[in-house]
Parts: structure tokens; C-alpha cells; sequence
């Protein structure tokens, strides 16, 4: 069984390879008989042919809405209206854009202006304007200077006439001093002068008595002092002046005080007769009437050389405050000039050119914001809807028209 079936396989084999050979030499020989189109190589377009049914629509639908709210002003087209690419098509009220225009262009002339004006430096007028103002401070600073001058010679001779009618005025004390010990109440004293002066009548307050008689001798004393202070007066010392004053009128105050203390004994005297005791007191008065005034003198004198002092401190501190002005005014007015006949500086040159440079960017922000006022149509097209009235609101993301634009078309298949 295994023989025979080798053989058979053996035979099928062969069976096989026979087919094939045959098969293997009736390919070659239809293959030598074929034709072939041959062609030489190149770039070329294929094209595709494609046949369908559809229909011919806008490539897009135009959308045009303001990027800001606003009322309708205008709308210049209506629905079917062919416009063109730039018309104007809808128009928001724009008063105030305009005007923000307007301001925007003058800034930018102005500061145009300001940047030509630096660049070409000052002119010999404006030069010539500055001259004169530096000529005009340093004749200012002048009169200010010869004004401080005249104010101080001014409060001298002031001073000094306040000063001069200081002898006249010790004089006057010394005088009426002199005249109430040795006139007005000589009579009511016995030893006036000397160590121990007395009174010539009783009383009947024994401390007047005592105070009276030591107080006499006190202003003795005092009325010799005065006289040595006018005798050694130097009338070109303001200071020995003024102590003079003051020590004049401290004697004066001491008679002065005598006198009123006199008065008080008078009016305890006793043993005199009426008519005697009012002729002593009418020479106490007279006395202490003579001592008021020369010491009234004193103080106003004083007091005069104090306020012509202050007055003239003032008028000098002002006159020199003035020429302080003056200088001022001057050191602005050579440095303005010096400015002026400079030649432009680059930081000057450059701030100016950013002052420009800003101010072209706000006019063409205005320009902008006003041109967004107005709806354009953007191309060829035709208005195929309007969804506002004149008068209405709008506001951004609305659509107050709609266009189809006439040159890009599709088919819809």
C-alpha cells in the first residue's frame, strides 16, 4: 500500500511540473508578440472631472456692526441697494468724536509748532526782547541798590535829630530840677543843701517829717548827679545818649517821689496859717508840675529814638530785600538769555518729539474713533438686510445690516 502510494505521488508531481512548463512557454511567446505606447516624461495638470447637481449662492454673508453703542444717525442705503467697496452705509450721531478731532488736531499743529520753533533756535527779536529785560533788571538792581543807600542815609539823619535834642531836653530837667529844690520849696526847708535839711514847720506824721527831710537830701543829690551827666555829655555817643536819658530820668523819679512825699507832710502840717500852707502847696505843685513834664519829655524822646530805630530797621530791611529781588530778577533774566541764544539742546529736541509723537497717536486715535462711527462696505456687494431705524441704539455685537458680497460665489452640491 505504501508503494503504490509513493508512486502515485511521484506521478502527480510530475503531472505538475509538466503544466507548468507548458503554461511558462505559451506566456513568453504572447508576450513577445505585444505593442507598447511609450511617451517622454514631464510636468503636466491632471485634472479630475467631477458632474453634479447644486445651486450658485454667496461665497459669505457680510456681518457689519459699530465696535461702539451709539444712536442712528443716518442710513444712507436701503435693502437691495448694490453698494460698492468704501461706501458709506450707516451712520452713528458723532458730535463729540468730532470735536475730540478737532482738539486732536490742534494739539498735534501745536506741538508740530513747538518742535519747528526748537529746532530753529530763538530769532534775533526774541534774542533782542531778552537783552532788554537783562538791561532792564540790572537798572532795577540799580535803583534798588541806590534806594538802600538813600534809606540808610535817611534813618541816620533821622536818628541823629532824634539824638540831638537830647541836651536841649537835660538841659530843660536840670533846669526845672533846680528851680523846684531851690525856688518852689526853698522856703520850706532850713539846711537845703546841706547834710541834715529839715522842714520849717511841725507836722503831725512824724514819718513824713523823717521821709520828707531824707528824701530833700536825696534829691540834692540827684539834681548834682543830673548836672554831672550834662557835663560830661558827648553828644556823638549814641550810647552814652541813650544812658544819659535813662539816669536823668531815674534822678527825675526820685524828685518826683520827694515831692509827692512833701505834699503828704504838708497835709499834716501844723502851726501854719492857712494862707501859708496853700502857697507852700502851690510850690510843691508848680514843682511836681515841673518834674512831670521834663520826665514826660524824657520818656517821649526815648520812646521816639526807639520807634525812628524800628521804623528805619524796617525801611532798610525792605529796601534791602528789595535789591534781593532785584538780584533775582536779574541772575532769571541773563539766564533766560543765555537759554535763548543757546543752541537747541537734545534732551529739549527729543521731549518735543515725544510731545509729537503723542500727540499724532491721540489724532489718529480720534480719526479712528470717528471713522468707527460710520459702517463701510468692505466690497462689491448688495444689502440684503437692515435691522435698525434712524434714531434707534445700538451697541457692540449688533448687527444693524447685513451685505452678500457679487465677486466670490460657491455651488452648494
Amino acid at each position: 500500500l505504501k508503494l503504490m502510494l509513493k508512486k502515485i505521488i511521484i506521478i502527480a508531481s510530475l503531472v505538475v511540473i509538466i503544466i507548468g512548463l507548458i503554461f511558462a512557454w505559451q506566456g513568453k511567446k504572447r508576450a513577445g508578440q505585444q505593442n507598447f505606447e511609450t511617451a517622454q516624461a514631464k510636468l503636466d495638470t491632471l485634472v479630475r472631472e467631477v458632474t453634479a447637481t447644486g445651486a450658485v449662492k454667496p461665497a459669505s454673508e457680510i456681518n457689519l456692526e459699530f465696535e461702539n453703542q451709539g444712536k442712528i444717525e443716518k442710513i444712507l442705503v436701503k435693502k437691495g441697494d448694490r453698494v460698492s467697496a468704501g461706501q458709506q452705509l450707516v451712520k452713528l450721531q458723532a458730535g463729540n468724536l468730532s470735536f475730540q478731532v478737532l482738539e486732536a488736531t490742534a494739539a498735534l499743529q501745536a506741538a508740530q509748532a513747538k518742535l519747528d520753533k526748537i529746532l530753529a533756535g530763538a530769532s534775533q527779536e526774541d534774542i533782542k526782547v531778552y537783552e532788554t529785560a537783562v538791561f532792564n533788571a540790572q537798572v532795577t538792581l540799580e535803583n534798588k541798590k541806590q534806594l538802600l543807600e538813600d534809606t540808610k542815609a535817611d534813618a541816620e539823619e533821622d536818628l541823629t535829630q532824634a539824638y540831638q535834642d537830647i541836651p536841649n531836653i537835660l538841659n530843660d530837667a536840670y533846669i526845672k530840677t533846680d528851680d523846684a529844690l531851690h525856688k518852689q520849696i526853698d522856703d520850706l526847708f532850713s539846711n537845703d543843701d546841706g547834710s541834715n535839711p529839715e522842714l520849717t514847720f511841725s507836722v503831725s506824721d512824724s514819718q513824713a517829717r523823717v521821709d520828707s527831710e531824707y528824701q530833700r537830701r536825696t534829691a540834692g543829690q540827684e539834681l548834682a548827679r543830673l548836672k554831672t551827666e550834662i557835663d560830661n555829655l558827648n553828644e556823638n555817643d549814641r550810647n552814652i545818649l541813650d544812658q544819659s536819658l535813662a539816669l536823668s530820668k531815674s534822678s527825675l523819679s526820685l524828685v518826683q517821689s520827694f515831692l509827692n512825699t512833701l505834699m503828704e507832710a504838708l497835709n499834716s502840717a501844723t502851726g501854719l496859717t492857712s494862707t501859708t500852707l496853700a502857697s507852700y502847696k502851690a510850690s510843691v505843685n508848680t514843682a511836681r508840675t515841673n518834674i512831670n513834664t521834663v520826665l514826660t519829655d524824657i520818656t517821649n524822646q526815648q520812646q521816639t529814638i526807639a520807634a525812628t530805630k524800628t521804623t528805619n530797621q524796617t525801611n532798610i530791611n525792605d529796601a534791602r530785600a528789595a535789591v534781593r529781588t532785584a538780584e533775582v530778577s536779574l541772575a532769571k533774566a541773563q539766564d533766560e538769555l543765555t537759554f535763548k541764544s543757546a543752541a537747541p539742546r537734545n534732551a529739549d529736541i527729543n521731549i518735543a518729539r515725544a510731545e509729537l509723537t503723542q500727540a499724532r497717536a491721540n489724532f489718529l486715535q480720534a480719526q479712528n474713533n470717528l471713522s468707527q462711527a460710520t459702517l463701510i462696505a468692505p466690497i462689491d456687494a448688495i444689502v440684503t438686510k437692515i435691522n435698525n431705524e434712524v434714531g434707534e441704539m445700538t451697541r457692540a455685537g449688533q448687527t444693524p445690516i447685513i451685505l452678500i458680497g457679487l465677486q466670490d460665489m460657491e455651488i452648494e452640491a
